[in-house]
């Protein structure tokens, strides 16, 4: 047992060095001119395969230590609030353009375009969830993303711990709620099952005849059920068809949006990383998770502006 522990420090140890090393500039955007095509960083992550992209990077991390404890009806969990525009600068302005875009034509548009024009500066709400692992696992951050007055404003709801999955469930149906469209990336096949799906654990069970010893299934609220729900990954793959050699959300924030990342966290890690924070407090990469998740919906948010103007609005 001992040994086993042992090994186990010090792969957390060999990991947590090892993405220190990936992520020592802070930025988690690439910051040099690209080189080829086949090449890759030293790091391992993947180069830019276009030499014309754009070199980015944010003028700070996400920082926890700037969020607020929320509390709700199901207990606390913790809130991050900041404009978009300070994970990348010009983000307003650039998609200023069409805030005020002209009533989308049925013809030769489909519905979730025709949606997705109408509503982007008007009532949409872009979110995305990290789990612990593939669906069905718990929770730990939502974010999202919907514009306002002062720009795009980005939230993000964590949880501290196993506990606070609750609660988080809790505050994000509450901004759902507001929302006019949902916009999502791949959110049909996983964010939004698995969301509904905790919903039910933690505030109904559902059975085929009532019983007096469990709880009473919660409902959703009746605007939820019938709102409707654009997956760009579904949008992007009908414009797009083609053009590009995958779908993933990296490959059209490079091709689409002029940006790379490096040093990023890879998917797979995400909930080792959370594990780590659970047990032992490490704020350093769960801070980068923060970071991976706001550059996803940035990513998002940049994409349904481009599918926008392909369509002519």
């Amino acid at each position: 047992m001992t040994d086993r522990l042992h090994r186990s420090e010090e792969l957390w140890s060999r990991l947590r060095d090892w993405h220190r090393k990936r992520l020592m500039d802070g930025a988690g955007l690439m910051s040099s001119p690209p080189r080829t095509v086949t090449e890759r960083s030293i790091r391992g992550a993947e180069i830019a395969t276009e030499p014309t992209m754009r070199v980015t990077r944010t003028t700070r991390a996400v920082r926890l230590s700037d969020g607020e404890e929320v509390v709700g009806q199901s207990g606390r969990c913790w809130r991050l609030r900041m404009n978009l525009a300070e994970v990348r600068p010009g983000i307003d302005q650039r998609l200023s353009a069409g805030r005020h875009p002209r009533p989308p034509q049925s013809e030769g548009l489909a519905d979730d375009l025709q949606q997705l024009v109408a509503n982007l500066h008007r009532g949409a709400l872009f979110f995305d969830l990290e789990t612990c692992g593939l669906y069905g696992s718990m929770i730990f951050l939502v974010g999202f993303v919907q514009p306002s007055a002062g720009g795009w404003q980005l939230m993000q709801l964590l949880a501290r711990n196993h506990a606070e999955e609750k609660p988080v469930i809790e505050y994000a149906w509450k901004c759902i709620e507001q929302a006019q469209v949902l916009v999502s990336f791949n959110g049909r096949s996983f964010d939004w099952p698995t969301l509904q799906d905790r919903t039910i654990r933690h505030f109904g069970v559902v059975t085929a005849r009532p019983r007096d010893d469990l709880p009473q299934p919660r409902p959703l609220p009746g605007r939820v059920r019938n709102l409707p729900h654009i997956d760009l990954l579904h949008v992007s793959r009908r414009v797009w068809r083609g053009q590009f050699p995958d779908f993933r959300l990296q490959t059209l924030e490079r091709h689409i949006c002029g940006r790379w990342r490096v040093g990023d966290v890879a998917g797979p890690e995400i909930p080792l990383v959370y594990e780590r924070f659970v047990m032992q407090g490490e704020t350093e990469l769960l801070e980068k998770v923060l970071l991976h998740n706001a550059l996803d919906l940035l990513t998002c948010v940049e994409l349904a502006a481009a599918l926008c103007e392909q369509a002519g609005h």
